[in-house]
């Protein structure tokens, strides 16, 4: 990526809010690649901060920036499939299409871990790690929560078994919650 998109892409937002740097090698996949967003007014409101996000997120796309969908696994606050759905609406939102958006956690993944012959798009002899919906995400991003189930390393998980495993995973955090109240009175 050159000097001058880097300073184009910096100029999307207002320099006194937003710091962006933008490393090297935006065209491919590469570690050099390196995206430091902060808000320096801290006052200024949730919804302003996600409309300057989608706004780089939007011109790194534009640039040629290859984009990755994923949530934070460091994160105790994010629920790793729910956290998808959402960050997939907001790469939407952002002015990718729906196909864009769901490469981004697929296809782009896969070639940014080197890993595109094993995984990433469904061709036979790769590993068989999908979910089927009940209605086209690229018609509706959104379809992508209409789970019928899921093709986890070639085992099959229906509704019904992702059902009760976040129904265990839903009676885990009741008792924890519970756990907390009681520790705190």
């Amino acid at each position: 990526m050159g000097v001058t998109r880097a300073k184009a892409l910096y100029s999307v937002v207002s320099n006194d809010i937003v710091n962006l740097e933008i490393g090297l090698s935006a065209r491919s996949f590469t570690p050099g690649l390196r995206l430091i967003l902060r808000i320096f007014d801290q006052s200024i409101s949730r919804e302003i901060r996600e409309h300057l996000d989608m706004r780089v997120v939007k011109a790194l796309h534009d640039a040629g920036v290859g984009l990755l969908l994923g949530t934070d696994p460091a994160n105790p606050f994010i629920l790793w499939g729910f956290a998808t759905h959402k960050e997939l609406a907001q790469l939407v939102a952002a002015g990718l299409s729906p196909y864009e958006a769901v490469a981004a956690g697929t296809r782009n993944a896969a070639e940014y871990l080197g890993a595109l012959d094993e995984f990433g798009t469904v061709e036979a002899g790769k590993r068989a790690d999908l979910i089927l919906v009940d209605a086209n995400p690229l018609n509706d991003v959104a379809n992508v929560q209409r789970i019928a189930g899921v093709m986890l390393r070639g085992r099959w998980l229906a509704r019904a078994d992702l059902q009760r495993e976040l129904d265990a995973v839903a009676d885990e955090i009741r008792r924890y919650e519970e756990y907390i109240k009681a520790q705190v009175k």
